[in-house]
Order: C-alpha cells, then sequence, then structure tokens
C-alpha cells in the first residue's frame, strides 16, 4: 500500500469515526448532515492545480442554541488532481529537475469550529450563512515516475458559507451550499483556498 493510499485509509477511518459520533448525539436540539461536494481551486490552489475537483464529502454537526443559531464543528476531505504532458520540470527552488509525464495531487482536510444564522428555522425553505475557524491540513504532491516531492503543513483556516436548507419530512432535509475554504500560509506551504458547492442530506431538527 502507497504511502498516498494509507493517508487516504486514514482519513476514511477519522470521518466513519465522526459520522458515529455525530449520530450518536443526534437529538430534538441537534443535527447533522453528510454532503458530496465539488471544488473550484483559487488562488495559490489554483496555480499548482487549475482542475475542478469532483472528489469530496463534507461532515457537519449542529447544535440549536437559539431558534435562529446553531454551533458545531465541519470536517472534509477534498482531493483535486491534475495530469501534465510529458516534458521537463524543475524544482520551485531550481535544485531538481525530471522529465516525464507529471502528475500533482492537493488533498485538504480542514477542521472547523462553525457557527450559523437560520434566516426561516421554521420554514420549509430557510436560506442561512455561516462562518467556521479552525485549521487545515494541506498536502501537495508532484510525482513524476518513482519520484514524488510532497509539501504539507497545518495551517490555520477560515470559511465563510452560504446555503439554504429544503425541508423534506421531518427531521430529514436537503441541504446545498457554497463554501469559501481559505488557508493562510504556514511556513511550509503557501496559503490554499478553493470554493465548494455543497449538496447533501440533514438529519435532525433545526
Amino acid at each position: 500500500m502507497t504511502a498516498l493510499m494509507k493517508y487516504k485509509v486514514r482519513i476514511a477511518t477519522v470521518l466513519c469515526l465522526l459520522i458515529v459520533i455525530g449520530v450518536n448525539r443526534a437529538s430534538a436540539q441537534s443535527n447533522i448532515s453528510l454532503q458530496y461536494s465539488m471544488s473550484m481551486p483559487l488562488g495559490n490552489t489554483s496555480d499548482f492545480i487549475g482542475a475542478t475537483s469532483f472528489r469530496g464529502a463534507t461532515l457537519d454537526y449542529r447544535h440549536r442554541i437559539t431558534p435562529n443559531v446553531g454551533v458545531g464543528f465541519s470536517t472534509g476531505w477534498y482531493s483535486f488532481y491534475e495530469k501534465h504532458d510529458r516534458g521537463t520540470y524543475t524544482s520551485s527552488d531550481g535544485t531538481l529537475s525530471a522529465n516525464g509525464i507529471l502528475y500533482r495531487y492537493v488533498n485538504s482536510v480542514p477542521v472547523y469550529v462553525m457557527g450559523d444564522y437560520y434566516f426561516n428555522p421554521e420554514k420549509n425553505l430557510s436560506p442561512f450563512i455561516g462562518v467556521g475557524v479552525g485549521i487545515t491540513y494541506n498536502r501537495l504532491d508532484n510525482e513524476i515516475g518513482l519520484l514524488r516531492i510532497q509539501q504539507d503543513a497545518w495551517q490555520f483556516s477560515v470559511a465563510p458559507e452560504a446555503g439554504i436548507r429544503i425541508g423534506i419530512r421531518h427531521e430529514l432535509s436537503g441541504l446545498v451550499s457554497l463554501r469559501y475554504n481559505n488557508s493562510f500560509d504556514a511556513s511550509d506551504v503557501d496559503g490554499q483556498s478553493y470554493l465548494s458547492l455543497n449538496l447533501g442530506l440533514m438529519f435532525g431538527t433545526y
């Protein structure tokens, strides 16, 4: 098993554990949502990989503290990939060159403390806005043949969000949102950013 595969297995295990914890904690005053995420790279992320990602998932938990306000956490996994034509590529510091087909990957795992405000929580269509603050593990990989150059870091991050909850039936809603994930510069990795479109289901009440 490659290092990248082991990394993905560990992330999947953590997400499964969080899902179990979230479901067990769900009550009349809380909800958990599972979302499929498509992400468009921005800024430095776009400079490294320009292709939109269709590989992502988001897990959210919220506890209602007032009729309009909920707090909780959010995490997920977002994977970007791009293949470049065969050529000669030189590292950013100019110390290494290699010839071949270049594969680039970005794997991003944020962990946020979130706060949301719902404008019409009692209605089936309820727009909301929110913001998250936390840290994100970002890993950037360049691969040419057997050569791999890897950079990774935990980075301070913020994530403003806007969306709409769509009531389906008692304690089940659809969820559509846009979230801007922005990580700031760290010593080993430049700031990363991407815009995610999230489509999912919310279990529980709001």
